[in-house]
């Protein structure tokens, strides 16, 4: 004879099971992933620094506070650069971005005045 709950026997319904048989679906919040930095020491130590930014250009001025509070501390040069990319910055430098695009860079190639 299988175990019935005490709802069962008295005839009742069992509110919790009856809604999580019946539940809605829930829309899941997901979060964008931290913007992470890796921070190298002369000696080879590497740190990785979560930021609490949500734009990598607010990440960037909260990485450069860091490096440089390190920097002073450390009295040596750090090399850091965003968790899973290749390219790498020295010190407190703000990396600069491209800001030409692709047709005025090929018209000052082809066009561009020599001094």
């Amino acid at each position: 004879m299988p175990q019935q709950s005490l709802a069962g026997l008295l005839g009742k319904k069992d509110v919790v099971t009856e809604y999580l048989v019946n539940r809605p679906s829930l829309e899941v919040i997901t979060r964008q992933k931290r913007i992470k930095a890796e921070i190298i020491f002369k000696d080879g130590t590497r740190r990785f620094f979560p930021c609490r930014a949500n734009t990598k250009e607010q990440a960037v001025d909260e990485i450069l506070h860091f490096v440089d509070c390190m920097q002073q501390q450390t009295g040596q040069s750090v090399v850091w650069c965003f968790a899973g990319e290749k390219k790498f910055y020295i010190g407190t430098n703000r990396p600069t971005t491209n800001t030409k695009g692709i047709r005025a860079r090929l018209f000052d190639y082809f066009f561009g005045l020599e001094d």
